[in-house]
């Protein structure tokens, strides 16, 4: 939600929560509703129509925060630059060490690696493509639905098939997923969605955080930001990269 859709009230208790966020992370909301003085619901609806779940999820939001080096950020610049950062930092915390270590293994056994993605996830899926194959992966990118649904079907056993899928409900890729999973080939999905029916499917997830916090508030496309995406695919690329270049010494 856009802050010029809050009430006068709920604007002025956002106002006050941004200038005291870390203070934020130890007050309860009673405490919040005196020290901002307003009602305790009126903290529950602000946080709400911001994007959270709750208090609580805000208060986890901001909670690994960084101090900001640089000082004098007007409270939008501020917003959009701690939006970011919690989807960075909440998608590597939410990572664990056997998943990824488990997908760097399968990406080096592969034969071939397939990445199946839709949307905005195509330019994840662009750079994750290229850096693989400059490292000698055979590396085929899809990301039109008709010709995923098609490549499903060409898998084979020692195939390794990546599906980048912020929501995890897009139904031809769901649809690919099953394909591929009949083939005893092996999926690894990125999204930020773990009981979504492709993470369901896939042998491996790694899942991501994305933000509650709505800026853009178009209903007709889907315009929510990858970086979360992004940062596992780099994660991934990185580590197998790093690897790689100690074999080669």
């Amino acid at each position: 939600m856009k802050k010029d859709q809050l009430s006068s009230t709920e604007k002025f208790l956002w106002n006050w929560m941004q200038e005291n966020r870390e203070t934020i992370s130890r007050l309860t909301i009673s405490q919040i509703s005196q020290k901002a003085n307003v009602s305790p619901a009126t903290v529950t609806r602000t946080v709400k129509k911001m994007g959270y779940d709750s208090l609580l999820d805000f208060r986890q939001a901001i909670a690994g925060s960084y101090h900001f080096v640089n000082t004098g950020f007007t409270q939008d610049i501020e917003q959009a630059i701690v939006r970011n950062e919690e989807e960075v930092v909440r998608t590597i915390n939410s990572l664990r060490v056997t998943d990824l270590e488990k997908s760097l293994q399968l990406i080096e056994d592969a034969n071939r690696i397939f990445i199946f993605c839709v949307g905005f996830s195509a330019f994840v899926g662009i750079q994750f493509q290229e850096k693989l194959q400059l490292h000698g992966k055979n590396c085929i990118l899809q990301t039109d639905p008709d010709y995923i649904l098609h490549y499903a079907k060409t898998v084979v056993p020692g195939d390794l098939v990546f599906f980048y899928s912020l929501s995890g409900t897009t139904k031809e890729l769901i649809h690919a997923a099953k394909d591929v999973r009949n083939k005893a080939v092996k999926i690894i999905s990125v999204t930020s969605n773990p009981t979504s029916p492709i993470a369901e499917i896939s042998s491996i997830c790694l899942p991501v955080h994305e933000s509650k916090q709505r800026i853009w508030n178009f209903t007709t496309v889907d315009i929510s930001s990858r970086i979360s995406l992004q940062v596992i695919a780099r994660i991934l690329i990185d580590a197998w990269a790093i690897r790689w270049n100690r074999k080669e010494q």
